[in-house]
């Protein structure tokens, strides 16, 4: 190699290793987008399977949604005692924000796994509750009458009863969603984001139509 071309290669590892230069890891959002898909598709089928379902009425003045799909999966939990999910929140303009990656971690899990458990919701019911999770982290426990939860075993959706569980901000995977590893709880939950990359988001779109609520949405083709 050239002495010149040895210079610009250390000229960009010293960039690379500059404070506040974080950039997000090759893998790229496409493993969010997924449990995007995944939360929406529990969503939709929470309110459109007749007689087992949960009453889209609960969704209208709801402050906010977490979803944990298929945290049950053959037999076990989707990963070492936490399941991963999706949460979005009522906006102070009235709309939905862009999904935060959350993680579901506690003593009820194991619990849940053994009974079969499929998918978990939360519906946030206090514009104070939402408050706290700006923080990036809720004790499920210790707000009971602030959030309704619910479980789905086979294909019936029924009230969960929790007894100690808490939901974290997954900082990793919101990095790789929104491609910078300092972004926070509040950075998203008052759409202080990219906006190209909550357009299209399915579960925004849905608890917009829920909750009657004019936003645009622009959902993918494909």
């Amino acid at each position: 190699m050239t002495t010149t071309f040895m210079k610009w290669i250390m000229v960009l590892f010293s960039i690379l290793l500059l404070p506040g230069v974080i950039f997000a890891q090759s893998a790229g959002p496409d493993r969010e987008k997924v449990k995007t898909r995944l939360a929406a598709d529990v969503l939709t089928d929470s309110v459109s399977i007749t007689g087992v379902g949960i009453p889209k009425s609960i969704f209208r003045d709801a402050y906010g949604v977490a979803i944990f799909p298929n945290i049950h999966v053959a037999g076990r939990l989707s990963t070492d005692h936490q399941a991963e999910g999706v949460a979005i929140i009522r906006t102070v303009q009235g709309g939905w924000s862009g999904p935060a990656f959350v993680k579901l971690a506690g003593d009820d899990l194991d619990r849940w796994s053994a009974q079969g458990t499929r998918d978990v919701m939360f519906v946030f019911n206090t514009a104070k509750f939402m408050d706290e999770f700006m923080r990036g982290e809720l004790s499920m426990r210790d707000h009971s009458g602030d959030f309704r939860a619910f479980k789905r075993e086979d294909t019936a959706f029924t009230d969960l009863q929790i007894t100690g569980v808490n939901i974290s901000f997954d900082s990793e995977a919101n990095g790789r969603y929104y491609g910078a590893y300092q972004i926070s709880p509040e950075d998203i939950f008052t759409e202080n984001v990219p906006s190209d990359a909550s357009d299209g988001n399915p579960l925004t779109c849905l608890m917009a139509s829920f909750s009657g609520t004019t936003q645009l949405c622009r959902l993918p083709l494909s």
